[in-house]
């Protein structure tokens, strides 16, 4: 019938090294804004790995051996619960609505359900309804939202913040960076890690905290392609961290990630926040980006409201969603 796709008739296969390119190559075209580089994919799955997490990879590939689509899925670190993974399922732009998304779906749907899911997590951004259909068509149903809010550096002027910077000062508090501190104190990894686990833990969000292996931390932020020492920025009061922020660098682009901002309970209503914010936004303009891209969930209310005053605006949201499979589908 004129008008209607073909199906495409594909098999669906465990992910081979050797297609590690071509699965970087859909996904940064269906992903302009945040392309990867190989060092960088295989880097996020070794630390999967070496943290005992799962990481699941499958193609999607023609009759002729083109491989059309793929799908990840892998534990959650951070919120790790063996009966829940995160699935992505991503297909070449030229072979959408042609049943290589299902295909994939419910390969991947029947290899997690043998490994005892239960609930998997998936995503879409609200710019993006058929992924978005694709997903409610299967049973998810949405869970959360989180804002991606970016900062234009060239146009931020530093002087109305002036005041929070007098005041973590007056409080005791000062600014350092993980990289300095390393080479002060050998323990400091390991404090800041501990640091870490605790100011994640109290960010509201609907999975509950789980800390990730020591050694995951240090990969992630030392090891990493994307680490930056220089921009874990540490809070030390009294001798003791109290709160961090800190900035990742990919491979290609000229902005910055955002990662967490936290501080302890006990040093709230400080300026520490605003304190450690604007010391990631001076490091951003002093080596020359143009741009800090961060994310909040929607019922982050303090942060989101530091950030909107700092000047960050609100870009398309990415949807959460989750569905529920039947204990026995595996068997």
């Amino acid at each position: 019938m004129d008008g209607v796709p073909t199906p495409a008739r594909v098999t669906v296969r465990e992910a081979r090294d050797t297609d590690e390119a071509r699965i970087l190559e859909i996904g940064n075209a269906l992903f302009p804004d945040y392309p990867e580089t190989l060092d960088e994919f295989r880097e996020f799955r070794a630390r999967l790995e070496e943290g005992g997490y799962a990481s699941i990879l499958a193609v999607a590939e023609t009759q002729t051996g083109e491989v059309i689509g793929y799908s990840h899925a892998h534990d959650m670190p951070g919120q790790f619960d063996p009966a829940r993974y995160r699935m992505g399922i991503f297909t070449d732009l030229a072979w959408r609505g042609r049943g290589t998304g299902s295909a994939l779906y419910s390969h991947m749907r029947g290899v997690l359900a043998a490994r005892g899911a239960l609930v998997l997590e998936s995503f879409a951004r609200e710019t993006m309804p058929e992924a978005i259909r694709f997903l409610a068509h299967r049973g998810f149903r949405e869970t959360m939202r989180t804002w991606e809010v970016r900062l234009d550096l060239g146009w931020f002027d530093p002087s109305p913040f002036a005041y929070y910077l007098d005041h973590a000062r007056g409080e005791g508090v000062t600014i350092v960076t993980l990289e300095d501190e390393l080479r002060r104190d050998p323990g400091a990894l390991r404090r800041a890690y501990e640091l870490h686990n605790a100011v994640v833990a109290g960010i509201p969000m609907p999975i509950p905290y789980t800390p990730v292996p020591f050694e995951v931390y240090v990969r992630s932020t030392i090891e990493s392609p994307r680490a930056l020492p220089g921009a874990y920025f540490l809070a030390l009061a009294g001798g003791d961290y109290v709160g961090e922020a800190n900035l990742h660098r990919p491979a290609q682009g000229t902005h910055l990630y955002h990662g967490v901002t936290g501080v302890l309970p006990a040093y709230r209503g400080r300026g520490i926040a605003w304190a450690l914010k604007l010391a990631t936004i001076a490091y951003g303009r002093q080596h020359g980006y143009s741009e800090i891209r961060t994310w909040n969930e929607t019922n982050n209310t303090g942060m989101l409201a530091i950030n909107e005053r700092l000047g960050f605006t609100r870009q398309p949201a990415w949807i959460t969603f989750e569905a529920a499979l039947d204990p026995g589908e595996a068997r």
